[in-house]
């Protein structure tokens, strides 16, 4: 039973993390460090989530970078242990607000590509509307990207 639970667990915090539009095995990750003591080797993360040793160790990377995990070594033991750091839910509205940010920086790459795209077609009615919407996107997406600045500075309670 114990082991059905913690897969549920480790089930839901994938799919939180995939709802977010990251890796499952972060969530995973994230899920075995709240339901497991700290530290944990990186061999028992990998048990535990069903990923190999290589592609833990990957993500671990990557959630220490958000400030949700970091590395500890014991005295004597060449062994890697990873514990959870600081407010985890700090660290999770960090890591969508810099999904976000990519979003808005790819977006705004993108409208400036259709703008090129569209200003090297021949002169016609149709032209100048496609320019306006590009406009009216571009002004949308700068709307969007002021609401995330804002976001960013809430505190979580």
């Amino acid at each position: 039973m114990e082991i059905e639970l913690r897969r549920r667990i480790y089930a839901t915090f994938a799919n939180t993390a995939a709802g977010l539009g990251y890796s499952e095995v972060h969530g995973k990750i994230i899920g075995c460090l709240l339901i497991t003591p700290n530290p944990v080797s990186l061999a028992t993360l990998a048990k535990e989530t069903g990923y190999s040793a290589s592609m833990i160790s990957l993500s671990l990377d990557f959630l220490e970078n958000l400030g949700m995990i970091e590395r500890v070594k014991h005295h004597g033991d060449r062994r890697l242990f990873v514990r959870t750091k600081g407010d985890l839910m700090q660290a999770v509205k960090r890591a969508v607000q810099v999904k976000l940010e990519r979003s808005i920086t790819d977006s705004r790459k993108e409208f400036e590509a259709y703008r090129r795209e569209i200003k090297g077609l021949p002169d016609s009615e149709q032209k100048g509307l496609m320019l306006e919407r590009v406009s009216v996107l571009e002004k949308e997406m700068k709307r969007f990207e002021r609401y995330v600045r804002l976001v960013g500075k809430i505190r979580p309670p």
